[in-house]
């Protein structure tokens, strides 16, 4: 019986970690991808994971005065990224993926971090990964 016991919670915890990290980190040929795929048409008509759109977009340039890109890849997140975010569902140990697979594009980013701000429907977060993954969850409640 006991031994059943710490099977169970063996068991127990693999599937609490498994869910917290469905998808790995996007990789770094999955972000220049939307970058490549924009470059020729300014278009970005090719698929591309949401996490791989919110990266690309934050690797570009601070003034991109004379480009559309920033507003192209906008528009590519809002057809690639949930409509319907989960804040809730954020967890550390989770990898960028993941994150935008439940929460959708956040409304600022950073090279680390993700913001997303407080509406009145939900509270706000702000997520910062180490290498794809969530290591800092900081939790802004609205008023």
């Amino acid at each position: 019986m006991r031994l059943a016991a710490i099977a169970l919670v063996i068991v127990a915890a693999g599937c609490a970690s498994h869910q917290a990290a469905r998808r790995p980190p996007i990789r770094p040929a999955e972000w220049k991808a939307v970058l490549n795929d924009w470059y020729p048409d300014s278009v970005v008509d090719q698929p591309h994971p949401c996490a791989a759109i919110v990266i690309a977009r934050a690797h570009l340039a601070i003034s991109t005065t004379y480009s559309t890109i920033n507003e192209d890849l906008a528009r590519a997140e809002r057809r690639s990224c949930t409509r319907h975010p989960d804040l809730g569902a954020l967890k550390i140990g989770m990898s960028d993926a993941d994150v935008a697979a439940a929460a959708g594009a956040p409304d600022a980013t950073g090279l680390r971090c993700w913001v997303y701000a407080v509406t009145s429907a939900h509270d706000g977060r702000r997520i910062c990964f180490t290498s794809g993954r969530v290591t800092t969850l900081q939790l802004s409640v609205h008023g």
